[in-house]
């Protein structure tokens, strides 16, 4: 989606011309390294196609991006939206262990404990 303005919506937010080109694609399971840190890829689609997390496990940190919020999760009417995908993207981040801290694109930090007790859209998956 990012090499499709129509598909990425940058046409409809008024940003015209090239986007960026990407250094490489990652998928599940790949490591992005920065410095001391390693990030674990986990593919997350269903806000979008092509949505991913990023987890360090040494540290018990995840970054969710649009996936899964405090109490909530990404929207899917846009394009390449999901339902049935972000939920089972929300498992896959559900049987994270408990203590990992999430920090979402948007919204405060919460903790992947607290979202498996509290998050409406965790009980629909039962």
């Amino acid at each position: 989606m990012l090499k499709r303005p129509s598909d990425n919506l940058s046409l409809y937010l008024g940003i015209e011309g090239d986007q960026p080109v990407p250094d490489r694609e990652v998928e599940e399971n790949d490591i992005i390294k920065l410095g001391d840190i390693k990030l674990v890829v986990i593919e997350t689609p269903g806000h979008t196609k092509g949505s991913i997390s990023l987890y360090e496990p040494s540290q018990d940190v995840l970054f969710s991006g649009d996936t899964l919020f405090h109490r909530s999760v990404g929207r899917t009417d846009l394009p390449g939206g999901s339902i049935p995908d972000l939920l089972s993207s929300l498992k896959k981040l559900l049987n994270l262990p408990g203590r990992v801290v999430v920090y979402p694109g948007h919204s405060e930090k919460t903790k992947i404990d607290f979202e498996r007790e509290n998050n409406p859209f965790a009980k629909k998956l039962g």
